[in-house]
């Protein structure tokens, strides 16, 4: 039988949503506060996590979650649903990827600390009062104010249930094994560490926040709920074949301006020049080559480009599997 639900000071009964706040600091100006929301399922089941927010400037997520929410029947759901549609608060009011207190990237902070920097607090707040409840995690995110990307989906592989299975349901081709990443301190690294299974979701760029991405997330967060049981149903719209996907960040050694020679979704081989850094009197600085062979899985779209920012992300194709 499904059980009244309390997160925080939000309590919810079975069939019911709830909407409320989680109090991350006290400030001159009042509580610092967090946004979460509760949908408490009117039959027993499982626990998902859609988070999204923890950089400021990836909105898609934002809008997907909320309107998939508003627009969904509690009374299907097998289980319940923990979502939190702005998880960095001081980044979204900066309008920054990073948090403004503190210059911190809070996917690389993870587990955070209590008496931390605040973008630190935020990530132990996450750690200690949400995770506990957790079975599942959707982690959405997109490229930032400067860069675009193809759409991919980071698994992390957990002992509990395979997060690869997750990310095959959401139904982007492109499949990025965090594992191999070399990215340390994020929040589905951390989720991992606790056996809970986790996707991070890569969708859309640039500060915008498209219809088609938006109905495609809604979607994509549909079918992972089918293949978790939280609700009924198989899931629709998804591809032949997968491509596991590594890959590496090209940097620039110059500043100046940016002339890219490759678009998104190239093939491309080692050496490839895949854009070249002018100064400010047309002379080339630098030119930026592909140091293995692969897929321009994103790029930066900002001209403007200052020594040691990333400029390419070159995907490499380890595998391809069947859907």
């Amino acid at each position: 039988m499904a059980e009244k639900f309390q997160i925080g000071k939000l309590i919810t009964n079975p069939g019911q949503k709830g909407f409320g706040w989680i109090k991350l600091s006290d400030t001159y100006y009042g509580e610092l506060k967090i946004p979460l929301i509760v949908v408490n399922g009117a039959n027993p089941g499982k626990v998902l996590f859609l988070g999204t927010g923890i950089h400021g400037t990836e909105y898609v997520g934002m809008d997907a979650m909320l309107r998939f929410i508003h627009e969904f029947d509690v009374s299907v759901l097998y289980g319940k649903i923990i979502a939190i549609p702005m998880i960095n608060i001081p980044a979204f009011e900066a309008i920054s990827r990073e948090g403004p207190f503190d210059s911190l990237n809070l996917n690389r902070v993870f587990p955070g600390k209590k008496t931390g920097f605040l973008t630190e607090q935020i990530a132990n707040l996450l750690i200690e009062t949400v995770l506990p409840h957790v079975d599942y995690i959707i982690d959405l995110h997109g490229a930032t104010l400067n860069d675009m990307q193809l759409n991919v989906c980071g698994f992390e592989e957990s002992d509990r249930f395979s997060s690869l299975d997750m990310a095959k349901a959401f139904g982007i081709e492109s499949l990025w094994r965090m594992a191999t990443s070399g990215i340390k301190g994020t929040f589905t690294g951390a989720a991992t560490e606790k056996g809970i299974p986790s996707i991070i979701v890569e969708v859309g760029g640039e500060g915008r926040c498209r219809e088609e991405w938006v109905q495609f997330e809604m979607q994509g967060i549909k079918n992972v709920m089918k293949v978790l049981g939280l609700i009924e149903g198989t899931p629709e719209g998804l591809p032949s074949r997968y491509r596991i996907i590594e890959g590496f960040y090209q940097h620039a050694a110059a500043g100046g301006f940016l002339r890219p020679q490759v678009k998104l979704g190239d093939w491309i081989k080692q050496e490839t020049i895949l854009g070249v850094i002018i100064d400010l009197h047309g002379n080339v600085l630098e030119e930026i080559k592909s140091s293995s062979d692969g897929l321009i899985m994103g790029m930066r779209t900002l001209p403007k480009i200052n020594p040691g920012d990333w400029s390419f992300w070159v995907g490499t194709v380890k595998e391809e599997i069947e859907g």
